[in-house]
């Protein structure tokens, strides 16, 4: 039986926070020095209740609600509000703090809030100098990465550069982002419905260059390699190499969303982390269904977990089937284009020029508010717009990428200002076009 979008979504989500409280208990310790997990438990390192997520449920909860009100497009400054937000307050916690979190994401995080975002490009800068070594390749991006792939599984290159950008808000490190591209890629491949065969493949052809990550995974030449290999051979800690390689043992090897994430946790170490990297990936292969309903009643904050995995699911059904395009509201239609109606959006974020020479995929968007987009106007468009706009029923699609955006920006609105004397308004900060 196929598994549905809305299954899937709700499935990555519930399973990052549902595993996180799993491995909760047994963080920090050894294999085979405590009672193996069967369940939720009183999360003892902190003194929390059973079934309480801790920093990788919070931030996985953050980030996708950052897409659910941004109308499921990446919003840069929103998702680091929100990482602050619950830095500080405790907003996306199970309680009124965030009582779980590692150095990197606090340093990060404390760095981006003295920021008060008014200087983007600076703020990352300076992530980059304190936080973008060996030492601090730790897995705190890679824990909450799912909702990217989740959301933009339609556009795997945009995903894998979203994934980038977003992991080096915290960890800058080039296994860390590396990792983030890699399971993006395998999120997006599991939201289209591949076989394991297929993500195996998928995951065997990615370019690591990152010395260590790539020979760890170089040594994975089948997917029989994956099945194969004993717990007593893999370790969980909090290098992002060990917490990926934890998280696709336990989900090429088990058949069953519960079976893999007990495999995982009862590894101890980082238990939680690679508990929500598994519990994520593998609640988006079997879908949330298949994430035991007991343990779903058992969490904390269960309501507040559903509302978000929910909103980010029925955003699906309300996104153009280009996920770098916003969707245009229209109500009556007139038989030409009226200037005064259109206004000039874009989805590119104010994180782009931190891209360098990676290339993202855009779009900028007319659109017409109060009236469609009729045959007589739709054939105008095309005229005068780039040959490489597309124009559906409502709306105009001219897609653009980073490498050379301010050139395309000015064409563009050359090529539009006959039918639009209006101003270019952007989504993020005008300077980083000037």
């Amino acid at each position: 039986m196929a598994v549905s979008p809305k299954s899937r979504t709700e499935g990555a989500i519930w399973g990052v926070c549902v595993a996180d409280a799993l491995g909760g208990p047994v963080q920090f310790k050894d294999p085979n020095t405590f009672e193996p997990i069967t369940g939720l438990r009183y999360v003892a390192p902190f003194r929390q209740p059973a079934g309480s997520y801790s920093d990788d449920g919070s931030m996985t909860l953050a980030l996708a609600n950052s897409f659910v009100e941004s109308e499921m497009q990446y919003n840069h400054i929103m998702s680091i509000k929100f990482y602050v937000e619950w830095m500080t307050h405790g907003r996306f916690s199970t309680i009124d703090r965030a009582w779980d979190m590692g150095y990197s994401t606090r340093k990060a995080l404390s760095i981006w809030k003295k920021s008060r975002m008014e200087n983007i490009e600076g703020a990352q800068a300076r992530i980059d100098i304190e936080l973008d070594s060996e030492e601090r390749s730790g897995n705190g991006s890679l824990m909450r990465i799912v909702p990217v792939g989740v959301v933009y599984w339609r556009d795997v290159r945009l995903a894998r550069e979203v994934a980038r950008v977003q992991g080096r808000v915290t960890h800058p490190s080039l296994p860390c982002v590396e990792a983030c591209e890699a399971y993006t890629e395998l999120v997006c491949g599991v939201m289209n419905g591949h076989t394991k065969q297929q993500l195996f493949d998928t995951f065997s052809a990615f370019p690591f260059t990152h010395r260590a990550l790539k020979e760890r995974m170089a040594q994975y030449k089948t997917i029989s390699d994956w099945t194969a290999k004993t717990s007593e051979h893999i370790t969980s800690s909090g290098w992002v190499v060990d917490t990926l390689e934890v998280a696709l043992w336990a989900f090429f090897k088990y058949d069953s969303w519960k079976k893999g994430a007990l495999a995982v946790v009862n590894r101890g170490g980082d238990s939680d982390t690679a508990g929500a990297v598994y519990g994520g990936l593998a609640g988006a292969y079997y879908g949330v269904e298949f994430i035991p309903q007991e343990w779903k009643d058992g969490m904390q904050r269960k309501d507040f977990i559903g509302g978000i995995a929910n909103k980010l699911a029925q955003g699906h059904k309300e996104q153009a089937i280009c996920n770098t395009t916003q969707r245009i509201s229209h109500e009556t239609e007139t038989p030409v284009v009226d200037p005064s109606a259109l206004t000039w959006q874009s989805s590119v974020k104010s994180s782009i020029p931190t891209i360098n020479q990676n290339i993202l995929a855009s779009t900028l968007c007319f659109t017409n508010r109060p009236a469609s987009f009729t045959r007589s106007s739709k054939d105008q468009l095309r005229t005068q717009l780039s040959p490489m706009s597309q124009v559906n029923e409502s709306c105009v699609f001219i897609p653009i990428s980073s490498e050379d955006i301010k050139t395309y920006v000015t064409q563009a609105w050359a090529e539009v200002r006959p039918i639009a004397e209006v101003l270019p308004k952007f989504t993020g900060s005008h300077d980083s076009f000037q």
